[in-house]
């Protein structure tokens, strides 16, 4: 998905029930995309400063783009990771995406 779009619907105060689903759709597509890259300032720039990440499986619970930001870095220095989504399911203000993550070798994490 474009940069440029997820950023003009951003601009819109007012959005409804579906263009909201639409634009936090298309920022997770985005943020994955990103994290292939290995561009993880892209990624978490996507997001705004109150940002929430878990991974409730690990007990990690994140608030906040430095927090965020952070364990991406560590996560990524230590392997190449790919996604595997098994489903997501998304509302106006919440993105939940269960997917498992393994290393190059293809090992779960």
């Amino acid at each position: 998905m474009a940069r440029r779009s997820i950023e003009k619907r951003r601009g819109s105060d007012r959005l409804s029930a579906e263009e909201a689903v639409e634009r936090n759709l298309a920022t997770v597509d985005a943020h994955f995309h990103s994290e292939i890259q290995q561009d993880m300032d892209q990624a978490i720039d996507l997001y705004g400063d109150s940002i929430v990440w878990g991974a409730p499986a690990r007990g990690v619970l994140l608030r906040g783009k430095v927090a965020v930001r952070q364990a991406y870095l560590d996560l990524s220095s230590r392997c190449t990771f790919f996604h595997q989504p098994v489903r997501r399911f998304v509302t106006g203000n919440l993105v939940v995406d269960d997917s498992y993550r393994g290393d190059n070798a293809g090992r779960r994490r």
